[in-house]
């Protein structure tokens, strides 16, 4: 009796087991064939298990025999959807005439099965239970079982090396659980038979289906089981699938009770595969957000890793072009310095050669134009190399105090002094009248206006504005205007540089200063806009931010001209050292 009690047990485990796997099967794809063929497998290992065991135990011999019957039609639909999962799906070996000899046999030892007592004969009621006398087919049949199943694991052994590391590790499951079946097979169902010339214990190794089966399942779902929020709800729902079909099958007084409580199970089911596919959906959609944020932080990386690529050649190529630039400016400011004062002088005494009237004046152009070029080249690998500091954040400033009034008047006589040799960026056409250049700065009503910051890197960003205002101007006016003020507003100085230029479409203005960017006029076509990177208002806003001030930009549209004001702390925190009258 206690031995019943634990088979018992035992079958209910193993039918628990079972619609577990069925229901993450089902929940999971069907559109998979593999998923397909694994959902028939555990089908038809329920049904076997299940048949085995009433033939063995019913009291019957009749229903014995059809039990015994039945075990032999799930037998055969278990080792097709086996055949059909292993060498079919798994290992893509697909024959069509070896297709074909496997449905053959199998739907013929179903027939067979069915129809005729070439399978299961009769039944022989012994004190342990009904043993089955099996039938002309049956030895055939169980031949062919056997070399299924070797066949089966020598080519998984065959194909192993073949597989990725996930598919060996899913060969090594399956591998596991079909040499599991094979040996409980030979001992229980033919070895003991022989030996010991009895089968009481057959229906053991019937059992070790579901072991091959679990070994079978997780690996092709162990990601799944894995998760043991899909774990516990498929078990649950299992138990609970279990306990109904108990209920159904032992507890039930009426066909018409049976028949109510089959309708609610199969309704249980439905429910329980969607909640189920629900809970997998949820797991799959996080795996994919997983999976995208993963790629995300990769591209982010990559993206990171150009850049300061990008970076490093950028200052690489800065500070190697600079050296020649500057061999090449150090040699123009001898000649400026020892040949122009003399040109005209030079011009006058070679009218008595023709070759050196005809000569010099070229020479002279020629090297106005490498001065020109060569100080437009210096200025835009230092707006590289600081645009490169900027961007890695190796930006230093120098704080030291000192008068912005005599920095600001600095720059505006650098410019002042470019203009009057000609202007080395200014745009203007060989064939339009020259331009007079005006640059006024209206110096504050106190001497000395003492502030707290980079002397060097304010002088900058005042002078780029200035040759922005002289790059910038308007073709069609004969006269370029620049305006200079200086004034404080609360504790910040202010620099405001305003002209007659071209100006800006009010549309436009917070794109500027941006790395690269060059604005087109939309409308006169008599604007001429000359080249440019957008690297000096780039480096300009990363001076004010480092001050902890801004770039403040105004226009009242194209051909009106533009406001740039710089607006920076007067002093760190401390004493206010101006002195004003």
């Amino acid at each position: 009796m206690t031995g019943e009690v634990i088979e018992i047990g035992l079958l209910i485990l193993i039918n628990a087991f079972s619609a577990f796997l069925i229901i993450v099967i089902l929940a999971d794809s069907l559109k998979i064939r593999l998923n397909l063929w694994l959902a028939g497998m555990t089908i038809a290992l329920i049904g076997w298990v299940n048949s085995a065991y009433l033939g063995f135990a019913v009291k019957e011999p009749s229903d014995s025999v059809f039990f015994y019957r039945a075990n032999d039609v799930f037998v055969a639909a278990f080792l097709l959807t086996a055949y059909l999962f292993y060498i079919v799906g798994f290992l893509q070996i697909r024959k069509r005439i070896v297709t074909i000899i496997n449905l053959f046999i199998n739907l013929s030892f179903i027939f067979l099965a069915i129809l005729t007592p070439f399978t299961t004969d009769d039944v022989i009621q012994k004190e342990w239970g009904n043993e089955a006398v099996t039938g002309l087919v049956y030895p055939f049949f169980l031949l062919y079982a056997g070399i299924l199943a070797l066949a089966i694991i020598f080519l998984l052994i065959l194909k192993y090396v073949t597989f990725s590391q996930d598919g060996k590790v899913k060969v090594r499951y399956f591998l596991i659980g079909t040499v599991v079946l094979v040996i409980f097979n030979i001992v229980f169902n033919v070895l003991s038979s022989l030996l010991f010339n009895t089968v009481k214990y057959q229906h053991i190794g019937d059992y070790s289906a579901v072991i091959f089966l679990a070994f079978t399942a997780f690996a092709m779902l162990r990601h799944k089981f894995l998760n043991i929020k899909i774990t516990l709800t498929a078990l649950l729902i299992s138990i609970i699938g279990v306990l109904l079909i108990v209920d159904i099958l032992a507890l039930s007084h009426s066909l018409l009770e049976q028949g109510v409580k089959a309708l609610m199970f199969a309704f249980f089911v439905v429910i329980s595969i969607l909640l189920v596919r629900s809970v997998l959906n949820e797991i799959r959609q996080r795996e994919e957000l997983a999976r995208i944020n993963s790629e995300l932080d990769k591209s982010r990386k990559r993206y990171f890793d150009l850049a300061s690529e990008q970076k490093d050649v950028i200052d690489v190529m800065g500070h190697e072009i600079r050296t020649p630039l500057t061999a090449i400016i150090q040699t123009l400011k001898v000649h400026k310095k020892y040949t122009l004062p003399f040109e005209k002088k030079l011009m006058a005494e070679a009218k008595s050669s023709k070759e050196l009237t005809e000569a010099l004046p070229l020479f002279f152009e020629a090297m106005k134009t490498i001065d020109r070029a060569s100080t437009h080249a210096s200025t835009l690998v230092t707006d590289m190399l600081e645009t490169a500091r900027l961007d890695k954040q190796r930006f230093e400033l120098n704080y030291e105090k000192f008068d912005l009034v005599e920095t600001v008047k600095s720059n505006v006589e650098i410019m002042s002094k470019t203009v009057e040799d000609g202007p080395q960026n200014v745009a203007q056409q060989s064939d339009q009248p020259l331009v007079k250049y005006q640059i006024h700065f209206e110096p504050p009503k106190f001497k000395e206006f003492i502030v707290e910051a980079d002397k060097t890197r304010i002088g900058q960003a005042v002078y780029a504005l200035l040759n922005n205002a002289i790059k910038y101007h308007d073709p069609a006016k004969k006269t370029v205007e620049v305006n200079i003020s200086l004034t404080r507003k609360g504790n910040y100085a202010q620099i405001t540089i305003s002209d007659n230029g071209i100006g800006i479409d009010p549309a436009d203005i917070h794109k500027l200063g941006k790395k690269f960017l060059r604005l087109n006029p939309k409308s006169s076509g008599n604007l001429q806009r000359p080249g440019g990177t957008g690297l000096g208002l780039f480096v300009v806003k990363g001076i004010m931010a480092y001050h902890k001030g801004y770039l403040q930009i105004e226009s009242k549209g194209l051909t009106k001209g533009s406001t740039f004001t710089l607006q920076f702390p007067i002093i760190k925190k401390g004493t206010d050292n101006n002195k004003q009258e």
